[in-house]
């Protein structure tokens, strides 16, 4: 049951060639106990036959959403032409591949509501797939942010903030929704973080993310550049952060173990 008053959020969801997750997708934001919500698909030039039949499928299942096709042009351009047609206060920006539990609008909007400070509220994500994780990024670590592409892409920020920034970045190949929430950071913004993993992130061979990390590196370079003032601003933070993340990682159980067995190594060498 809808709340009189309550904020309105729109879930831009994009599509491309995702005919194997777009119902769960959607069934995810139907199941959402905040009820105030309107859904739109940007399908971004789907090519493949059958993606575009599943698609057809879903008008004709769900035909209160709103779907628009768009010429391929990229994650960025069909995000910006979702938020664009969307009525509500708050954005979700979900991948067709992704799905989100039921408390995560809800959630999301408590904090938002509370406090105008907060540009976008994040989740811990839970991987999916072909991985099994937990990922907790942290709030209002700046130099965390930096380092580690942690926020999840469908963070539910105000509309406003969007406007304000410019929108996603077309010239971004990736990490685009990462250089997002770095620009609204940048300009002296603050996000909070729920402490539950409510936002599912799916890992496979087909996923955007799966099939650009060979090309990580020049992504980074390319945010670092578009966004060094911040990082020049924040390079001592984020270097101690480094350390400290290093210094962990060399106390692993697993880290000590393969030092034990590179020194076995080194030893059965040198006979």
């Amino acid at each position: 049951m809808k709340k009189k008053g309550a904020a309105l959020v729109s879930i831009i969801i994009s599509y491309f060639n995702d005919g194997n997750y777009i119902e769960e997708a959607i069934k995810s934001c139907q199941k959402q106990t905040y009820r105030e919500i309107e859904i739109i698909i940007i399908d971004d030039g789907t090519f493949e036959s059958s993606s575009i039949q599943q698609l057809e499928r879903m008008k004709i299942k769900y035909p209160q959403i709103t779907y628009i096709r768009t010429s391929n042009r990229g994650i960025s351009a069909a995000r910006n032409a979702g938020v664009k047609r969307s009525k509500g206060i708050y954005i979700c920006c979900l991948d067709s591949d992704d799905f989100i539990l039921p408390e995560y609008i809800n959630e999301s909007v408590k904090i938002l509501n509370k406090d105008q400070r907060v540009a976008f509220a994040a989740t811990w994500i839970k991987l999916c797939g072909k991985k099994h994780e937990t990922l907790k990024p942290e709030e209002n670590n700046i130099a965390k942010l930096l380092s580690s592409n942690l926020i999840s892409s469908g963070s539910v920020y105000r509309k406003s903030v969007w406007e304000e920034v410019g929108g996603y970045s077309t010239s971004m190949e990736s990490y685009e929704d990462w250089d997002f929430w770095i620009r609204i950071v940048a300009a002296g913004r603050q996000w909070k973080v729920i402490k539950k993993p409510l936002y599912m992130y799916r890992i496979h061979n087909d996923s955007r993310s799966y099939r650009m990390k060979n090309n990580r590196y020049k992504y980074l370079r390319t945010l670092i550049k578009r966004n060094k003032n911040i990082f020049q601003d924040n390079m001592i933070d984020l270097i101690v952060h480094l350390h400290r993340y290093n210094d962990r990682l060399l106390n692993t159980k697993a880290w000590r173990f393969f030092d034990k067995l590179r020194l076995l190594r080194n030893w059965f060498t040198r006979k």
